[in-house]
């Protein structure tokens, strides 16, 4: 079939710049050509090329003045062929990069998610857990040019659902010796969370599309829960409206105070009671806004951001036109990270793209 042409145009390029005028090899490609494109027929083409131009060049004299258009470095060297496995690496990548929006993280983004993203602004877990480790990147970044003031750590979606054994909403026990796996490379003295960090955020997953996140100031033992999903509307169970008692609070402070036990090896009292306040976005009596649930995830990661760039503020507003343009730029991020597994994102972390 044909479309092995594009194949292995650069192959049969430099096979008959060698041996241009040779018959018998012009056969043998076309013969190539003409075949049913399988892995076997291509495979046993190559070798009859290979093995025909070998013994070819085994008899031309390179040295010999009488035949300059043969002097070319060994065959061993130059006429390598890639495998048929590299090629067909090489071309799921291209099929795999035609359907993917970005991919970095170890995630994939898919294009038909950032389409309907753009559309509706509901943020599926795994574009989540995609604009967390952004974060965590220019984070980093930023603090290492000594242009934010603070120091956060941000967890994935999955810390929160290990740690409660994926019962989000229980304080009967939590699940330490497995969600420390999160803060395993923060050990030893002046290495733990406790040393490095100001700030920890953990984003909740309630529902397919509703998020609420718990921030901690590690400094000050102050934790603060922004309940932004319906679900706070439709409980009136005391443990979520009584900031002393709500499930989330509580179990990141447990976790918190494990962790201050094994890293540091010293007793829970000594890192002292947190404080327990609710944080409020769209303050329906203070603000007359009313929080859209559809943007719940593009609300989650605006608090984040603040957090990153300007430090807390337990009360925040977001008009409908700013959650508007919210929803624009984290689009536009993961459309410019792209397909960027390993390359360096100078550009985006140095660029103030935020519109906030």
């Amino acid at each position: 079939m044909k479309k092995n042409n594009k194949q292995y145009n650069s192959q049969l390029q430099n096979f008959s710049t060698v041996i241009h005028d040779d018959q018998s090899i012009l056969r043998m490609l076309n013969d190539m050509l003409d075949i049913e494109s399988t892995d076997d027929n291509i495979n046993q083409s190559l070798m009859k090329r290979r093995n025909y131009v070998n013994s070819r060049v085994q008899e031309i004299d390179v040295s010999n003045p009488e035949h300059p258009g043969y002097n070319f470095p060994q065959l061993s060297q130059s006429l390598s062929l890639p495998s048929l496995k590299a090629r067909a690496l090489e071309k799921s990548e291209i099929m795999e990069r035609s359907k993917l929006a970005a991919k970095r993280y170890g995630i994939n983004i898919e294009i038909p998610m950032m389409q309907k993203f753009y559309k509706d602004a509901k943020m599926p877990h795994i574009l989540m857990n995609f604009l967390l480790h952004f974060l965590q990147e220019k984070g980093n970044h930023k603090k290492s040019k000594g242009q934010y003031n603070w120091n956060v750590r941000f967890f994935p979606l999955e810390f929160y659902q290990i740690l409660t054994y994926n019962n989000l909403h229980s304080t009967f026990k939590i699940n330490y010796y497995e969600a420390n796996s999160f803060t395993f490379d923060y050990t030893g003295k002046g290495e733990t969370i406790f040393d490095l960090f100001e700030w920890i955020i953990v984003p909740i997953a309630e529902f397919a599309f509703e998020y609420s996140v718990v921030a901690v100031n590690l400094k000050r033992r102050e934790c603060y829960c922004y309940l932004l999903s319906s679900l706070a509307l439709r409980i009136k169970d005391p443990l979520y409206m009584n900031p002393e008692k709500n499930p989330y609070m509580k179990n990141v402070v447990n976790f918190l105070y494990y962790e201050y036990e094994t890293k540091l090896r010293r007793p829970r009292d000594e890192l002292g009671r947190f404080i327990y306040q609710f944080g409020r976005v769209n303050d329906t009596v203070n603000f007359g806004y009313q929080i859209n649930y559809d943007y719940s995830g593009a609300y989650a990661l605006y608090i984040m951001i603040h957090i990153l760039k300007r430090g807390h503020n337990q009360d925040l507003n977001i008009a409908d036109h700013e959650s508007v343009v919210l929803k624009k730029a984290l689009h536009d991020i993961v459309v410019r990270i792209g397909y960027n597994v390993d390359d360096n994102l100078f550009h985006l972390l140095e660029d103030s793209m935020w519109p906030f």
